[in-house]
């Protein structure tokens, strides 16, 4: 029995030796569990992790609204190219167009209207609509015309001088001549068959035969009750 006790007391000496070697050749990292790089959060006091904490979302915050800038920046950039070289010209053209229909539809009422006071309305508002037309075309260049634009520009200056050429020319003193009042005859006038002549005649009706009288029927007695029918005398 002491020999087995002695055995056991040998073999946890030596043991416990190993282990006591063992622990001393660790390294202070392997012991503590971990990298100390990667713990350098956890050791610091909590005023300092708090204030680390906030620098870090305010860092981030912060990266984030340059980013959003940059990025509407952008967007504005792109918004301002598409109004400017899209909806500007769109703008000009449409409203060229709108003016020149009143201006066509100014001329259309010259040709109906019953006065010669409206007829100067409508021409008026004819020559009001056509400065508007050149004002609207002249918006659309002054944005700018590239190589393709040009010559359809040209083309265009040329059509409307030459339609304000005939409306001058042509299409207003037509108009003005059609809408003009008709001077009306005042000379006699033979009177119509539905009419009545109030001048006397100084020829006499011709004599027309009298009409024969009718023949006068006598009115039916009331039947009597044997079923004759008599006749007044």
């Amino acid at each position: 029995m002491r020999l087995l006790r002695a055995e056991a007391e040998a073999r946890l000496t030596e043991g416990s030796a190993d282990g006591v070697e063992e622990l001393s050749t660790r390294s202070p990292s392997s012991a503590l569990g971990g990298n100390p790089a990667g713990r350098w959060f956890g050791n610091l006091p909590v005023g300092a992790k708090i204030s680390t904490a906030l620098a870090v979302a305010l860092l981030a915050g912060l990266i984030a609204s340059v980013i959003g800038m940059f990025g509407l920046s952008t967007v504005n950039g792109n918004a301002t190219d598409i109004y400017q070289e899209n909806l500007q010209p769109t703008a000009a053209l449409a409203s060229a167009q709108g003016s020149f229909d009143d201006e066509i539809f100014g001329l259309a009422m010259m040709n109906i209207a019953s006065s010669e006071t409206g007829v100067e309305q409508s021409r008026q508002a004819a020559l009001a609509a056509a400065d508007l037309v050149v004002t609207g075309v002249k918006a659309y260049e002054d944005l700018g015309l590239d190589a393709a634009q040009a010559e359809p520009a040209s083309q265009l200056q040329d059509g409307l001088t030459a339609f304000n050429k005939v409306r001058d020319e042509q299409l207003i003193p037509a108009a003005a001549k059609n809408s003009a009042p008709t001077p009306r005859s005042t000379a006699a006038r033979p009177p119509h068959w539905w009419t009545r002549s109030t001048t006397p005649s100084t020829r006499s009706a011709p004599l027309r035969p009298p009409a024969p009288a009718r023949p006068r029927r006598t009115p039916r007695t009331p039947t009597t009750p044997t079923g004759c029918r008599c006749w007044a005398a």
